[in-house]
This record gives C-alpha cells, structure tokens and sequence, in this order.
C-alpha cells in the first residue's frame, strides 16, 4: 500500500476522494484512511517519508494507509460542509469550534464516539483520552470530536526580532515598550513593517482577551462565532449564582450597564476593536486580505507577528535559518502570565481542535485503531510531531493530531524565559475554572437566529479584527443593529435561559 499526500482544491478532492482506494498489501487488502487537515504557510514539510515509516512500522499489524487531503485554511473553511454532503470519502476530519463544529454536529455530520472509546484494544487512546478530558469537551452530551491540545492554554503574544529590539536598547515588558519598538522600527528599518497580523485572527488576545473578560466576571459563549473572538458574553454575579446579563459586542450602552467598571461603557466592553484602530497603524495597510502573516515576520519583512508560545522552537528555527543574525523573542500579552502567577487566569478547559469522524465513513474500527497507534507510546507519537531521527525541516501542525497532555514537551536549549512559560502553563495548578467549565450553548432552539447572525459577523469580522474601520463605534453599532434584525434579543434571552439552568 504507498501512503499519500493530496494537495487539491475542490474538483480535486472529490475526483480522488470517490475513487475509496484500497489496495493489497503482503497479508490482505489494506485500508486507506482519507484525513482532511489544513495548511497555513508551509506548515506541512517533508510529509512523505513519515507516511512510509509509519505504513513500515504497522504493515503486519494495523495494514493501515494513510493519505492526507490538505487545503488552504479558506479552501478547507468554504469547502468542508460540501465535501461531508458530497458523498467524497472522508473518514478523519479537522473541525474546530471556530470552524463548522456545531453547525456540522446539528446537521448530523459527525458521528458520536463514546462507544468507540470503549472498544477493546484501544488502551493507549484510553490513556491519553481520561473520562475527565472526554467530559469536558462534550457537546450537546454527546461525544462528537476527539480533542487535540496538550496544555488548556497556550499562551499567546508577540513573537518579535529580539535582535532589533536591543540594536535600539528597548526591553519589552510594558505595552509602552512594545510600542517604542514599533516605532522604532517604523522610523528606522525601511522595508520592515513593525507588526505583521492575519486577518482571521486580527489582533487576537493582543488587547482585551477572554481572560481579562473573565477577570471581570464576563464569560465568553463558546462556539457561536469561534475564531479570534467570540461574538456574546455573560455576566456573572461574584458568587457565579446569577447572570447579570448577556451582552454582544456593538449592543447599546444599556446592555452593559449591570457589570462592573470599566466594562459598563461602550468603550470598555468594546475595547479591543477601539485599541485594534489605534494600533493598526503598525500593520500593513491591506491587512485584511492577508490570510497568514508567518511568511513576512519569518523572512524579515516583519519586526513582530501575533503567535502563541508553543511555536516557539519552529519559528525560532524558521526565523535564524532566512534572517542571518536574527534573535527570536516572545511577549506574552497578559500581565498575570508574564508574572507567572498561580490560579488567577480564568479557562473552560475545552480544546479549540478536535478530529471528527464525519457520518459517512465504513472506516470508524480502522479510524480508533490508527489513533490508538500515534498515542500509544511518545516514540509513535513523535513519528508525526517530530519526525523521523535523521529527517532535516520536517514540519507537521502538532494541533491537527499529535497533541495531548500525555506528550507535552519542552525542548532543550530554549531560552530560560521561554521554559519558565512552558513549564507554567503545563502545570495543574496554573489555571483555573471559570464558572461556565462545560458548559455548552445548544443553538438548536435559534437556529436559524444564530446562522443570520454568523452571517452579519463574516461580513464585518476581518476589518474589526484587523483594526481596519476609521471609526469602530460606528462600524459596531451597525453590525449590531443588523443582528438585532436578524434575532439576536432570541439569542440573548436563549443563553441567559441555558445559563441560569447550568448554575442553578
């Protein structure tokens, strides 16, 4: 059987999908598995002698192939729902909530997998995937992703050229430092654009994230939008008994007007689009066309990109080998973290990444028993993090597979800041839970509410996270008042509903 690698766009997919290859093997007729995953940049390298290894190692055993579809995070965004409805054969998908997650659950694409953990054999998925982790990433009771994440939050913030930062003699630990090496950059390195961001991700936690939300007892709703940022939040009373309101970002300043300083104003509920405005002076100015940013920070077209920690060996590396000279540094954006302080930030403890077995697929046996293999030991699941031993630039997205508590890692020769932070957010004790830890919006009784309102948000979205409206009052009133067209007072009184059940 050879393993494959796909790259395709759509007619593509569904020409080599359709054909449902299987192909003998010494032993019997194996079973291609047909895996749909994503690419940003060039986030997958060097692919090719993995897939053989692995179909070496298990030949006799599991005489499993495995072929990859990869798309573009657009293609794979646009054209996921009509490759599940298509018919093509798909047995393994990435699906996130930021993604089509729940819209794709509630059209019942997805099948439930408790039953499938429960199968015998499978004692190393058993062991990466504990009751407590599979609880805690249920939706609607039902089990109906398998999440990926190795810590419950990896911390992001600003990778930036360290080297350039001491040429100028600033030390970023304050915002105000982050913004004197910006403008430094600005008025002295031609050609270099201080900050490089994409537009799906905008800004991302850089100003106002969901910790700081909750910090302020609001809590996102999870799964609605996805993506950078989640479109409505509730407010909690300081015990976490009752909610005190349910608010959406644009709304009128009298729906913020139960909650704590400074959020009972429309700027301070709304600040990070106000503070996406200021800063965008920084970034390019055709910003919101820019799918991914890697590619300009990492060949020093860019003094800065948004990121989060675990990247940090890969674009170290990336950075060093294009820029001679380079320094890689990371900032973490919330204070609490730079200080490493204990039990202060807020989380669900829900991944962001799950693979889901879409409905369709004969192959759900042959799926487990594949999973089973990468988290059985770490030198099986190093084959695909890491690579083979002598293999030079391999690249694999570790948040499409690889990634669990079981395996988390912390390479040797990282600077002594970024192991403290590393070793920080793996920690138990790091974090702890807000009140709302799992619980999960069922959208079913406003359905057709919450797809309007999706809809209004990908019309508006890029430009707000990018900073891109002159005037982000007036671009956030607007949006919202499209979406109180289109149902949004339902949705509200729908989440406050579901709420006050779950901490009742």
């Amino acid at each position: 059987m050879r393993c494959a690698m796909t790259v395709f766009f759509l007619a593509l997919a569904l020409a080599d999908c359709a054909r449902g290859e299987k192909n003998p093997v010494p032993g019997g007729e194996g079973t291609v598995i047909n895996m749909y995953l994503f690419s940003t940049g060039d986030s997958f390298r060097n692919i090719e002698p993995v897939l053989a290894a692995f179909e070496a190692r298990t030949k006799e055993t599991l005489n499993i192939g495995l072929r990859l579809h990869i798309m573009s995070v657009e293609d794979y965004r646009n054209q996921m729902p009509l490759i599940l409805d298509s018919g093509a054969e798909a047995d393994l998908v990435f699906d996130a909530p930021w993604m089509h997650l729940a819209p794709l659950m509630q059209k019942d694409a997805y099948k439930e997998l408790s039953a499938s953990f429960e199968s015998p054999g499978l004692e190393g998925l058993r062991a990466a995937f504990p009751r407590d982790f599979l609880d805690a990433n249920r939706f609607y009771g039902g089990l109906y992703g398998i999440p990926i994440m190795d810590v419950p939050y990896d911390i992001p913030g600003v990778f930036y050229r360290k080297d350039l930062a001491r040429k100028y003699g600033i030390a970023i630990e304050t915002y105000a430092d982050l913004r004197a090496f910006f403008d430094a950059v600005h008025s002295h390195e031609a050609g270099v654009i201080p900050l490089a961001i994409g537009n799906t991700r905008g800004f991302y936690h850089m100003f106002d994230s969901p910790r700081e939300m909750a910090r302020d007892r609001l809590y996102e709703i999870e799964g609605i939008i996805g993506g950078g940022r989640e479109l409505l939040y509730v407010g909690l009373s300081p015990d976490g008994k009752q909610v005190t309101g349910v608010s959406a970002y644009g709304d009128p300043l009298a729906s913020y007007a139960a909650y704590m300083p400074p959020r009972r104003t429309f700027a301070g509920f709304n600040r990070y689009f106000f503070e996406a405005s200021r800063w965008s002076a920084y970034t390019e100015p055709d910003t919101v066309l820019r799918e991914t940013a890697k590619p300009l920070f990492l060949g020093g077209y860019a003094a800065s990109e948004e990121g989060t920690i675990s990247e940090f060996e890969a674009e170290r590396q990336r950075l060093e080998e294009a820029v001679p000279g380079a320094e890689l540094g990371f900032w973490p954006y919330n204070e609490d973290i730079r200080n490493r302080r204990k039990g202060v930030v807020a989380l669900s403890f829900r991944a962001w990444n799950y693979l889901c077995v879409p409905r369709r697929s004969a192959k759900t046996e042959k799926v487990f028993q594949f999973l089973d293999w990468v988290f059985a030991s770490k030198e099986n699941n190093d084959l695909f993090a890491l690579g083979l031993p002598d293999q030079q630039d391999y690249r694999f997205p570790g948040f499409q597979l690889t990634w669990n508590p079981r395996f988390v890692r912390i390479p040797e020769g990282l600077p002594q800041d970024i192991q403290d932070l590393l070793a920080f957010q793996a920690a138990p004790d790091s974090f702890t839970r807000t009140p709302l830890a799992g619980f999960i919006f069922d959208e079913r009784p406003v359905t057709l509410e919450v797809a309007k309102i999706r809809v209004i948000w990908e019309k508006y979205h890029y430009a707000l996270l990018c900073g891109a409206y002159d005037d982000p009052s007036a671009a956030l009133r607007a949006m919202n008042a499209e979406m109180e067209d289109a149902g949004l007072a339902a949705v509200k009184a729908e989440i406050a509903r579901q709420v006050r059940a779950w901490v009742e």
